[in-house]
């Protein structure tokens, strides 16, 4: 269960979310540029270590980014961001697990205790996502966190919308 502390106890293993700080630009560079990983993103070619570096010292200061990173108690699992969008109180959710944790439950203890401590901060935050269709387990992690599918024009994406009242445990 969330505590205002960000730890979340999951099967006797103590899992944390916390905001990510400028030691961990490398981590989730090598996870950004992993084949899979990229190719179920917007943009999918790799990017150079100069680039990702300033784009990470950027995102930490930005006021319309928030960037977590999980860990369970011996290693970084992945990273979560919120991304604001026009719409002041719309928030768009991406996720990245480690590429050597996939398949093993992370991405949704990840994705959980991100929206959790980030509803904290923004308690009137609207959260979306959207995820390729060929993204099944994104999908997965998504519709079992309670987010519902919603129409749009992209044949391509799926669309997810968290309802505004929901509690994870």
């Amino acid at each position: 269960m969330p505590s205002k502390y960000g730890l979340i106890e999951v099967t006797n293993n103590e899992f944390m979310i916390r905001l990510a700080t400028p030691d961990d630009a490398k981590d989730v560079f090598v996870w950004r540029n992993d084949e899979i990983t990229r190719l179920m993103s917007r943009q999918i070619d790799k990017i150079d270590l100069e680039t990702h570096m300033a784009w990470f010292g950027s995102t930490l200061k930005r006021v319309d980014r928030t960037l977590f990173i999980g860990m369970n108690v011996s290693h970084k699992a992945g990273m979560v961001r919120f991304d604001r969008m026009d719409d002041l109180e719309e928030w768009e959710v991406s996720i990245a697990v480690a590429p050597e944790l996939r398949g093993l439950g992370y991405g949704k203890r990840l994705l959980a205790g991100a929206v959790s401590e980030f509803l904290a901060m923004e308690p009137s935050a609207k959260i979306s996502a959207e995820v390729k269709r060929n993204n099944l387990a994104s999908q997965k992690i998504f519709e079992s966190l309670g987010f519902d599918l919603v129409p749009n024009n992209n044949p391509d994406i799926f669309r997810y919308r968290l309802p505004h009242i929901i509690t994870f445990e």
